[in-house]
């Protein structure tokens, strides 16, 4: 038996019976300790001549006894979600193990045999095969799930089971232990051309143990996830309407979301903005600024309106055109720039006046509030950053801040035309957790990545970048290349470490946010099955697959039965398949720009011109950003 570790009360599970259904399992012979009967031969027995007989204790046939195994796992649970796993593709999971020997008869690893403790990822291919998402002809119905070795070297292994037989002495010496594993989807198969399922259902690891007492073989499953329902392995994906100009698109999903898209040479966008620019700018004036760290707290076309945490020796401002069509320029030589306008914000969107264009040429643009203003037409926003040739890959690029328990702070909405020389990237919020040679964003751990970019992301504009869509999985899906896309056209060649795909990922837009919607939870933190409204246990999944009828909290039966729990579909009262709902925790939030009824994937790009008059993107022939 195994006992939750985030429920109240406690439940145990029975290991031997599984939540999903996994093939393979269920191989062994149940588990029993038990006394038969005692016999004895024939003979005198306190004074009396008796025949060859037995005798049952309280009169009970093959009474049993509870049994305790030598060896246990007793620690099990994967990143925060102590009873269920919730995988990313292509994203690391730890896992926290702890195996613990109770009995001195296995002193030595000779005891295991080959075998020992196995670690053993699975999922329900049944399951996932029924879902919408993955069914139908043409989809792929496989994912990949298997255990890592570590962060270098072609380090993945080719298998799910991970053995530590000849280890449990010096594992359990050292007590509990980190393993890493990760879910991908499958290589194409050029015999199967069809599109890779979108998500898999019934994400599993289980625990077999064997070792061997007085010549015979013990074998039994001692723990393992999920202990309770509510598990899926999920496709981080970006959804773009209209353009955004990148190096590779393509995104890895049985339904294809990017409705236009286009590559762009940025040398030209460069140029094409750079002239434009010198033909306003004081030169002299621009050769006296001073470089640091500034940051734009309010932007409102009114006197007085330019709110900045820096003195003015640190950017040139001036103005382009009259009237409505007037622009204002903020232009910074060296220096990185954050723009959190907290001066006019509204419940945390950021809101500005008039049309403004703002240049971190040499240096960074850090986005650390929502930049958001539906109401007002004329609001337009450029974020513009160049590249250092001294510092190339450290400059020039676009650090959007991640979601927050504070609502006011969680970033959410970006409405502007954002050219990087660079790449635009999600980030921890902390201006010095960088790296100084690539600009990548540094992170922790994993864990922490996921539940920071636990929001949506709607980028209301244009994007020209550095960026991918689809270069971290490049190998993968239909029409699979031999190589991965990094940023700066780093090409990383096959085959590679899971190092080397965690770094292309930073430049894939589809891993930009980790968003996704949740069950509801009860005040005992079982998950609720939304048709019946009952907090759902293994013991309920148990019944279910069995065939059997379980009815929710409300009566009568026949009209409140439950259907267990699925975390693949949102839940719709007039087809009621799905239990997910629009998350309530705070720190989880929707884009306020998108339709809070039917758009739930983590990233949108919906395309909306700057200005078509904008002096910036103005220069006949170039990159049609603005519309021209």
């Amino acid at each position: 038996m195994s006992a939750t570790t985030s429920t109240k009360p406690v439940y145990y599970v029975n290991n031997e019976e599984f939540i999903h259904d996994i093939t393979g399992l269920n191989d062994l012979e149940e588990n029993t300790l038990v006394l038969k009967s005692i016999t004895f031969p024939e003979g005198v027995y306190n004074g009396e001549n008796m025949k060859a007989g037995a005798v049952y204790p309280n009169g009970n046939v093959n009474m049993a006894f509870k049994f305790k195994p030598a060896v246990v796992v007793e620690t099990l649970y994967a990143n925060d979600l102590q009873d269920t796993i919730l995988a990313y593709r292509s994203i690391p999971m730890n896992f926290k193990m702890g195996v613990k020997v109770l009995s001195s008869i296995l002193a030595t690893s000779a005891a295991f045999g080959s075998d020992g403790v196995q670690f053993i990822l699975a999922y329900s291919e049944e399951e996932t095969n029924g879902q919408p998402m993955c069914s139908g002809e043409g989809v792929q119905k496989d994912f990949v799930f298997k255990f890592l070795n570590n962060l270098t070297g072609v380090d993945i292994e080719n298998q799910d089971t991970m053995t530590i037989s000849g280890k449990i002495p010096t594992v359990v010496a050292g007590g509990e232990i980190d393993v890493q594993a990760i879910a991908e989807l499958p290589n194409y198969d050029p015999a199967d051309p069809s599109l890779p399922c979108a998500i898999a259902k019934g994400a599993n690891l289980y625990t077999k143990i064997q070792y061997r007492v007085s010549g015979k073989w013990i074998y039994y499953y001692d723990n393992k996830l999920p202990r309770i329902p509510g598990d899926a392995v999920l496709n981080p994906v970006v959804v773009v309407h209209g353009n955004v100009y990148a190096q590779a698109v393509g995104n890895l999903r049985a339904d294809e979301r990017v409705q236009t898209s286009g590559a762009v040479n940025m040398s030209l966008l460069r140029d094409a903005i750079d002239e434009n620019l010198w033909k306003y700018a004081d030169k002299a004036a621009v050769k006296n600024l001073k470089e640091g760290e500034c940051k734009i707290k309010g932007l409102k076309d009114k006197k007085g309106g330019l709110t900045t945490g820096c003195p003015g020796t640190y950017y040139l401002a001036f103005d382009v055109g009259t009237g409505v069509n007037m622009e204002h320029v903020l232009y910074f030589k060296g220096s990185d720039v954050a723009v959190e306008l907290s001066d006019g914000t509204v419940n945390g969107k950021g809101k500005w006046d008039g049309r403004w264009v703002i240049v971190a040429d040499g240096g960074n643009i850090f986005v650390d509030s929502n930049l958001y203003d539906p109401e007002d037409a004329d609001a337009k926003l450029s974020l513009i950053a160049f590249r250092d040739q001294d510092n190339y890959y450290s400059t020039g690029n676009v650090y959007i801040a991640p979601c927050s328990i504070d609502v006011t702070k969680s970033i959410t909405d970006v409405q502007a035309t954002i050219v990087a020389d660079g790449s635009i990237f999600s980030y921890s919020g902390d201006h010095a957790k960088l790296d100084s040679d690539s600009g990548k964003p540094e992170w922790d751990n994993y864990s922490e990545m996921i539940k920071a970019l636990d929001c949506q992301l709607f980028v209301k504009g244009a994007i020209s970048s550095d960026n991918t869509i689809g270069g971290a999985n490049l190998d993968q899906g239909i029409d699979p290349k031999d190589f991965l896309l990094s940023g700066g056209g780093k090409v990383i060649k096959l085959p590679v470490s899971l190092k080397d795909r965690i770094e292309a990922q930073y430049y894939d837009l589809n891993y930009l946010r980790m968003f996704r919607l949740d069950l509801e939870l009860n005040a005992a933190g079982l998950p609720i099955d939304q048709k019946c409204g009952k907090g759902w246990t293994a013991e309920d999944q148990k019944d279910l697959m069995a065939g059997k009828t379980v009815c929710g909290e409300k009566q009568p039966c026949d009209t409140n039965v439950c259907d267990g729990i699925n975390p693949l579909l949102k839940y719709d009262a007039q087809d009621p398949k799905g239990d997910l709902i629009v998350p309530n925790e705070t720190f989880k939030l929707l884009a306020e720009g998108l339709d809070k009824e039917k758009d739930f994937e983590p990233v949108y790009v919906y395309y909306m011109a700057p200005d078509k008059d904008s002096f910036v993107f103005s220069k006949a022939g170039a990159i049609n950003v603005g519309g021209n």
